[in-house]
């Protein structure tokens, strides 16, 4: 028999011992968390750009942990199931909530932290709030955190580059039929497009590469800076000034003009403030371990060996993250399974370079890590974004890559991986390839992770 000249799809390795890069997940209440990477960017504006302000100053930030942000603005579905009534003014389970001040959102936080059995992150006693660094409870983001996930997450954007401009006689608002402006609308809501009207139901518009929505208009976000000037120097993992009673918000919302709405744009209120256009989304430091353990695995294999025809277990899986490229992945627990194809099965396999019974010989088969996998196969459009232009029999964006030979498939991994900074899981020793199962970057499924 041949072998097939084609693939199923890509996954990212979790790593020889199961705790590899973390990724996104749904809470307790149904918030979905992205994981967001280590990385180094510029925050603040350019000197080009004739929105920056003296607070703007651009300097490189270098964020030495990742960290988890929900993928909305926080519901007000969600704050009344932790905290109870909404304290909105604009009503809707799906609308971020809002007339929140920042000490609101900080009690939030450490409410929902102690609902799911979480250490808080924040110690409070009066006015006065520490944040306890390496806290595995809920958070705001840092004003880094946030802008660093504003600017990855599209970092292509005009709104991200500082192209927005203001134009005379539009009452300091940018002309909407733009391309700018058009390509700013879809992802946000702002005062050019929605007039200053309430906020609008979280994740309508389209998400970042990150699978955030709403990064940008529709809401102020609190983060958890003091406001003050940007140091001159690059800095590591900054949290903001030390003193101060005005903490930053962050986005812009559906009130505020197009530049205002920049991921460099900050401004300010007071601690107790509280506003119809302020609301705010929650971050976690702690990788989130959700691995089945690999005793409970074994336990499970005795079940496979004694019936091969064991019910799996109940699939828990969910798109856990989306890559810059489009891609989303599932999670794939760890378990057993009975491996291959009994005797008595229409269809089991006819001799394959060997005695008939080795071709799908049922065995128990334990994987003691998860994995994630692509939710489809990989596409014609994700394949040229990654190798360029390549020759299929079929053809279409959406279309599955077809005829690509198992070499190519390895280096369109390895090429992904360096793309977003990862490890490549695969090196090459003349015609031979080695597999770094240590290696955090894409790869092939084994056959055993396949079936």
């Amino acid at each position: 028999m041949k072998r097939i000249d084609r693939w199923v799809a890509t996954i990212l390795s979790i790593g020889a011992c199961g705790d590899g890069p973390p990724v996104g997940y749904v809470n307790d209440i149904g918030m979905e968390l992205a994981w967001i990477p280590a990385g180094t960017f510029e925050m603040g504006a350019p000197v080009s750009s004739d929105l920056r302000s003296d607070y703007e100053r651009q300097r490189q930030v270098h964020l030495t942990r990742g960290f988890y942000l929900s993928t909305t603005e926080t519901t007000q579905a969600q704050w009344q199931s932790i905290q109870g009534v909404s304290p909105s003014y604009h009503r809707g389970d799906d609308l971020p909530v809002e007339q929140v001040s920042w000490f609101d959102a900080v009690n939030f936080c450490n409410a929902l932290s102690v609902s799911e059995g979480l250490d808080p992150a924040y110690r409070v006693d009066g006015d006065q709030v520490l944040w306890i660094e390496g806290s595995p409870g809920y958070r705001l983001p840092s004003e880094a955190e946030w802008e660093y996930a504003a600017k990855t997450g599209n970092p292509d954007a005009p709104w991200v580059n500082n192209e927005l401009r203001y134009e005379e006689g539009l009452d300091l608002r940018p002309a909407v039929d733009t391309p700018i402006m058009k390509s700013l609308r879809r992802v946000a809501w702002f005062a050019e497009t929605s007039g200053p009207t309430a906020p609008h139901p979280v994740a309508m518009l389209e998400p970042d590469g990150w699978g955030l929505y709403d990064m940008h208009g529709n809401a102020w976000e609190w983060v958890w800076d003091r406001f003050g000037a940007y140091p001159d120097t690059e800095s590591r993992d900054p949290t903001g000034p030390e003193v101060g009673s005005f903490r930053v918000k962050r986005g812009g919302s559906v009130f505020n003009v197009a530049p205002d709405c920049r991921a460099a744009s900050r401004f300010m209120n007071a601690q107790g403030f509280r506003s119809t256009y302020n609301s705010f989304r929650v971050a976690r430091s702690e990788p989130v371990v959700s691995s089945q353990p690999i005793d409970e695995a074994t336990s499970y294999e005795s079940e496979v060996a004694g019936n091969p025809r064991a019910t799996p277990r109940e699939s828990t899986a969910s798109v856990a993250f989306r890559n810059p490229l489009g891609m989303t992945f599932s999670r794939m627990r760890a378990g057993a399974f009975a491996m291959g194809s009994p005797n008595d099965e229409k269809g089991r396999a006819l001799e394959f370079d060997g005695p008939h019974d080795l071709a799908e010989e049922v065995h128990p088969v334990v994987l003691s890590r998860d994995v994630l996998v692509a939710t489809t196969e990989v596409t014609q459009a994700q394949w040229r974004s990654v190798l360029g232009p390549a020759r299929t029999r079929f053809v279409g964006d959406d279309l599955p890559m077809d005829s690509v030979p198992w070499t190519e498939a390895i280096r369109f991994c390895n090429e992904l991986s360096h793309l977003e900074g990862l490890e490549p899981a695969y090196g090459f020793e003349g015609n031979d390839v080695t597999w770094n199962r240590d290696a955090a970057g894409y790869r092939l499924p084994t056959e055993a992770e396949w079936e």
